[in-house]
Protein backbone atom coordinates (compact mmCIF):
# COMPACT_ATOMS: atom_id res chain seq x y z
CA UNK A 1 0.00 0.00 0.00
CA UNK A 2 1.55 3.30 -1.07
CA UNK A 3 0.41 6.87 -1.16
CA UNK A 4 0.25 8.88 -4.35
CA UNK A 5 0.04 12.15 -2.43
CA UNK A 6 2.26 11.80 0.57
CA UNK A 7 5.44 9.83 1.22
CA UNK A 8 4.67 8.16 4.53
CA UNK A 9 7.97 6.39 5.13
CA UNK A 10 9.52 7.61 8.36
CA UNK A 11 11.84 6.25 11.05
CA UNK A 12 12.13 8.04 14.38
CA UNK A 13 15.13 7.18 16.52
CA UNK A 14 13.78 7.93 20.00
CA UNK A 15 16.27 9.06 22.62
CA UNK A 16 15.58 9.85 26.29
CA UNK A 17 13.64 13.09 26.68
CA UNK A 18 14.90 15.71 29.10
CA UNK A 19 11.52 17.45 28.90
CA UNK A 20 9.75 14.28 30.03
CA UNK A 21 12.20 13.91 32.92
CA UNK A 22 11.50 17.51 33.91
CA UNK A 23 7.71 16.97 33.72
CA UNK A 24 7.94 13.80 35.81
CA UNK A 25 10.13 15.47 38.41
CA UNK A 26 7.90 18.55 38.62
CA UNK A 27 4.72 16.47 39.00
CA UNK A 28 6.24 14.30 41.74
CA UNK A 29 7.51 17.38 43.60
CA UNK A 30 4.06 19.03 43.33
CA UNK A 31 2.34 15.94 44.77
CA UNK A 32 4.97 15.65 47.51
CA UNK A 33 4.45 19.30 48.49
CA UNK A 34 0.67 18.84 48.58
CA UNK A 35 1.10 15.77 50.82
CA UNK A 36 3.41 17.71 53.13
CA UNK A 37 0.98 20.64 53.31
CA UNK A 38 -2.16 18.58 53.93
CA UNK A 39 -1.47 18.26 57.65
CA UNK A 40 -0.88 14.51 57.95
CA UNK A 41 1.72 13.61 60.58
CA UNK A 42 3.72 10.55 61.53
CA UNK A 43 3.97 7.26 59.70
CA UNK A 44 1.44 8.00 56.89
CA UNK A 45 3.39 11.15 55.94
CA UNK A 46 6.69 9.27 55.92
CA UNK A 47 5.21 6.40 53.90
CA UNK A 48 3.69 8.77 51.31
CA UNK A 49 6.93 10.73 50.99
CA UNK A 50 9.04 7.58 50.55
CA UNK A 51 6.58 6.18 48.03
CA UNK A 52 6.67 9.39 45.98
CA UNK A 53 10.47 9.55 46.06
CA UNK A 54 10.71 5.90 44.98
CA UNK A 55 8.16 6.46 42.20
CA UNK A 56 10.05 9.51 40.96
CA UNK A 57 13.34 7.61 40.93
CA UNK A 58 11.80 4.63 39.11
CA UNK A 59 10.25 6.77 36.38
CA UNK A 60 13.35 8.93 35.86
CA UNK A 61 15.61 5.88 35.58
CA UNK A 62 13.09 4.20 33.22
CA UNK A 63 13.04 7.25 30.94
CA UNK A 64 16.82 7.59 30.88
CA UNK A 65 17.44 3.87 30.26
CA UNK A 66 14.38 3.44 28.00
CA UNK A 67 13.07 0.51 30.04
CA UNK A 68 9.94 -0.22 32.05
CA UNK A 69 6.97 1.78 30.74
CA UNK A 70 9.24 3.72 28.31
CA UNK A 71 10.92 0.97 26.24
CA UNK A 72 10.61 2.36 22.70
CA UNK A 73 13.88 3.13 20.92
CA UNK A 74 12.36 3.75 17.47
CA UNK A 75 9.01 4.24 15.77
CA UNK A 76 8.71 3.67 12.03
CA UNK A 77 6.07 3.96 9.33
CA UNK A 78 6.78 2.06 6.13
CA UNK A 79 4.18 1.88 3.37
CA UNK A 80 1.34 2.52 5.83
CA UNK A 81 2.44 -0.06 8.39
CA UNK A 82 3.68 1.13 11.77
CA UNK A 83 6.53 -0.57 13.63
CA UNK A 84 7.74 -0.14 17.21
CA UNK A 85 11.39 -0.91 18.00
CA UNK A 86 12.29 -1.90 21.57
CA UNK A 87 15.31 -3.60 23.14
CA UNK A 88 13.63 -6.96 22.37
CA UNK A 89 13.30 -6.23 18.65
CA UNK A 90 10.88 -4.72 16.17
CA UNK A 91 7.19 -5.55 16.03
CA UNK A 92 4.28 -4.44 13.93
CA UNK A 93 1.67 -2.25 15.61
CA UNK A 94 -1.63 -0.65 14.63
CA UNK A 95 -2.08 3.10 14.97
CA UNK A 96 -5.44 3.35 16.71
CA UNK A 97 -5.48 7.04 17.56
CA UNK A 98 -3.18 10.05 17.64
CA UNK A 99 -3.17 13.64 18.80
CA UNK A 100 -0.86 16.34 17.56
CA UNK A 101 0.10 19.45 19.51
CA UNK A 102 2.83 21.99 18.72
CA UNK A 103 5.19 20.55 21.35
CA UNK A 104 4.03 16.96 21.72
CA UNK A 105 2.66 14.07 19.69
CA UNK A 106 0.74 11.25 21.30
CA UNK A 107 0.00 7.94 19.62
CA UNK A 108 -2.08 4.99 20.77
CA UNK A 109 -0.57 1.81 19.36
CA UNK A 110 -2.06 -1.68 19.53
CA UNK A 111 -0.31 -3.58 21.06
CA UNK A 112 2.06 -1.19 22.72
CA UNK A 113 -0.15 1.30 24.50
CA UNK A 114 0.25 5.04 24.50
CA UNK A 115 3.49 6.75 23.44
CA UNK A 116 4.36 10.40 23.91
CA UNK A 117 6.90 11.85 21.49
CA UNK A 118 8.39 15.16 22.58
CA UNK A 119 10.49 17.40 20.32
CA UNK A 120 13.71 16.84 22.27
CA UNK A 121 13.50 13.05 21.94
CA UNK A 122 13.79 12.97 18.13
CA UNK A 123 15.43 15.06 15.41
CA UNK A 124 13.59 18.28 14.55
CA UNK A 125 12.90 17.29 10.96
CA UNK A 126 11.59 13.86 12.00
CA UNK A 127 9.29 15.45 14.59
CA UNK A 128 7.89 17.80 11.94
CA UNK A 129 7.35 14.90 9.48
CA UNK A 130 5.62 12.80 12.16
CA UNK A 131 3.24 15.66 12.90
CA UNK A 132 2.46 16.03 9.18
CA UNK A 133 1.87 12.31 8.67
CA UNK A 134 -0.48 12.07 11.64
CA UNK A 135 -2.41 15.23 10.70
CA UNK A 136 -2.79 13.89 7.17
CA UNK A 137 -3.93 10.50 8.47
CA UNK A 138 -6.99 11.88 10.25
CA UNK A 139 -7.82 14.89 8.06
CA UNK A 140 -8.40 13.19 4.70
CA UNK A 141 -11.28 10.74 4.09
CA UNK A 142 -10.10 7.41 2.70
CA UNK A 143 -6.73 7.62 4.44
CA UNK A 144 -5.68 5.15 7.10
CA UNK A 145 -2.48 5.46 9.15
CA UNK A 146 -1.20 8.29 6.96
CA UNK A 147 -1.55 6.37 3.71
CA UNK A 148 -4.23 6.77 1.06
CA UNK A 149 -6.22 3.61 0.37
CA UNK A 150 -5.94 2.65 -3.27
CA UNK A 151 -8.68 0.74 -5.03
Amino acid sequence: MTSRRFPANLRLEIKPSRLLCLYLLASHVAVLLSVLLCGVDGAPLLAAALLLIASCGYHLISVLRQTGPYPATALACREGQWFLQTHQGERSVILKQSWVLPYAVGVHLLPGGYRLVLPDSVRDDDFRRLRQILRFAWAVPGVENGVERLG
